[in-house]
């Protein structure tokens, strides 16, 4: 049985699209406190991930690095005017539809997902 947080469609989804490694995901939502250290504890287990403190600092270390350099190249592409308010009223309607979606049921999530993916592969 998988972590009831990658049993989210969106979340699996996203992540295997995110220029994000899962342990770096994982990585990231700990040291933001997402996860606690018993839910850290279970998913260690059983994917042998983290090892020792340093691989969990590594791997948080480089998705900081990944984010970082993820929203970097979305300023410069909007700083450039390559990306404009079309893209950026986009990227707003995606972040607002997704809030909203977070407590919908796993049978909508999957048509949602589709859909936000369309809209980006559609942006780029």
């Amino acid at each position: 049985m998988e972590d009831p947080l990658m049993e989210d469609l969106v979340v699996k989804l996203f992540v295997s699209k995110s220029s994000l490694s899962r342990n770096q995901f994982f990585a990231y939502l700990v040291r933001k406190g997402e996860i606690s250290k018993g839910e850290l504890e279970k998913i260690i287990k059983k994917e042998k991930i983290f090892r020792t403190r340093g691989a969990l600092g590594g791997s948080f270390f480089q998705a900081k690095n990944n984010i970082r350099k993820s929203i970097y190249t979305l300023l410069l592409l909007f700083y450039l005017g390559i990306w404009s308010d079309k893209e950026e009223k986009a990227i707003l309607s995606l972040i607002k539809g997704l809030k909203r979606v977070k407590d919908t049921s796993n049978d909508r999530k999957s048509d949602v997902a589709s859909y936000v993916i369309e809209i980006i592969e559609n942006m780029i």
